[in-house]
């Protein structure tokens, strides 16, 4: 979950906040998955947990601090697919 939530805030999230084209795709899920079941093995369980609550409050506070109107608009990610915040925390 981890990872997912870094993907998104580095690719979606910081990319709304700066007021940059977002880089988010739509990823091969099961090899995304693969690849962060090989990282949370090789890290200690500590540190994971840790990593996982940092991003996850930085994808919370970076949208706390939009402006209301960047909080509701319909973005257009990298594959050309709508990006909506609101639609996003849901899903989360």
């Amino acid at each position: 979950m981890m990872r997912w939530d870094q993907y998104f805030y580095e690719s979606a999230i910081l990319k709304i906040a700066a007021g940059d084209r977002l880089t988010l795709q739509h990823l091969n899920y099961d090899e995304f998955n693969q690849e962060a079941m090989k990282y949370a093995v090789s890290v200690p369980a500590e540190e994971l947990v840790k990593k996982a609550i940092d991003v996850r409050m930085n994808i919370i506070g970076t949208i706390r601090d939009m402006p209301e109107d960047k909080k509701v608009e319909t973005y257009t990610d990298a594959d050309g697919k709508e990006f909506f915040i609101p639609q996003y925390l849901k899903a989360s």
